[in-house]
């Protein structure tokens, strides 16, 4: 399984777009957690703690295969990077 660490709130975004993700953990302590790490069949995201602050939000995980979606700033910035 490869493992990708997000740079960008973009790039991360991106991911959640365009991967189905099953499965999410926290990385470090609760209390001082590091990172969120979002895992799909074959690849597994790691988004710095605070990256994607108030730009993604959960999924219905029925209806999408994915645990978590943009919110409405999450898609103004995708489409804001086209």
């Amino acid at each position: 399984m490869s493992e990708v660490v997000a740079k960008t709130a973009v790039q991360a975004l991106r991911w959640i777009v365009e991967n189905e993700h099953h499965e999410g953990f926290v990385r470090g302590p609760h209390d001082a957690a590091t990172a969120l790490v979002l895992v799909g069949a074959a690849h597994r995201l790691v988004i710095p703690s605070g990256m994607t602050q108030g730009l993604m939000q959960p999924a219905d995980f029925d209806a999408t295969r994915r645990m978590f979606e943009p919110t409405l700033a999450g898609r103004e910035l995708l489409a804001a990077s086209n």
